[in-house]
């Protein structure tokens, strides 16, 4: 296709297999006391993957590989919250800094893309991927802050405005 490598992983076209495992997980699996059980561990190795790709090379196919075995920790982590809404993993999850980044998420998958530093003619090392990380999140925050809650704030009110009118005809 001509791609680089960014390109495969971004552009949805080129990323369809992760979309297709989310789609089979969805319809396959039922969520179940064994996955609830599952769910903490497998977001532990999750979590660890991307220390593990930086070490090992991110664009290697070891990295690669290890991105997919990452896409089946997600299923499983997921399948398992979804299984026990009230154990102490969803608990966790609730906790303020980490309902944060949830709500930053949609910048942080916006501009994580853009903030490729080798692109920008710098050499890749593990301090241009922290560089990446803490300018995809800082661009991320600055988005959430300056345009969409200003945005969702605007829907809100026309939403209540529109109710209020209907209710009062």
């Amino acid at each position: 296709l001509g791609l680089n490598v960014r390109s495969i992983y971004v552009v949805p076209l080129t990323n369809f297999g992760l979309m297709a495992l989310g789609g089979i997980a969805a319809i396959a699996m039922k969520p179940s006391a064994r996955m609830a059980a599952w769910a903490a561990p497998a977001l532990i190795l999750f979590c660890l993957s991307p220390l593990v790709a930086w070490w090992i090379g991110r664009l290697s196919l070891a990295g690669n590989l290890l991105f997919w075995a990452a896409s089946l920790l997600v299923v499983v982590t997921l399948l398992g919250i979804v299984a026990d809404q009230s154990s102490r993993l969803t608990r966790a999850l609730s906790l303020p800094p980490l309902e944060y980044i949830g709500r930053i998420s949609y910048g942080l998958y916006l501009y994580h893309s853009l903030i490729v530093l080798s692109e920008w003619g710098m050499p890749p090392s593990r301090w241009t991927t922290l560089a990446e990380v803490t300018l995809s999140v800082a661009a991320a925050a600055a988005s959430w802050r300056w345009i969409e809650q200003p945005l969702l704030n605007l829907r809100d009110r026309r939403r209540s405005a529109g109710a209020t009118r209907r209710f009062v005809s």
